[in-house]
């Protein structure tokens, strides 16, 4: 998580729901400033410093994600809410936890 609180600081999009599953992640990013990183570039060096955190603890080195990314544009406040509940609630719907506040891996 701690790869995400300086995000806004340092690109200009400000992560407001967010979850790390076992396999993939899920976030909203929303910009916060009129001058922001392009988000290709934003979410490639954010992938970087969390891939070489992720491989130093698990000992390893070489890829750590796959090429690729999806992305969709929330187009009013009701659909932003819809996908930030789905976001949190997935690592109960995954089965990892009974309530959603009891994964540490998550914003909020």
């Amino acid at each position: 998580m701690a790869h995400w609180a300086d995000l806004e600081i340092r690109t200009g999009w400000r992560v407001s729901a967010a979850v790390a599953m076992p396999n993939h992640v899920h976030f909203i990013v929303e910009p916060t400033r009129s001058e922001i990183v392009p988000l290709r570039r934003m979410l490639a060096a954010w992938k970087g410093r969390v891939a070489r955190a992720a491989n130093l603890v698990l000992g390893r080195t070489g890829a750590f994600w796959q090429e690729s990314w999806f992305d969709r544009w929330l187009r009013h406040e009701a659909e932003r809410a819809r996908i930030a509940a789905y976001i949190v609630q997935n690592p109960v719907k995954a089965g990892l936890v009974r309530d959603a506040s009891a994964w540490p891996w998550r914003i909020p």
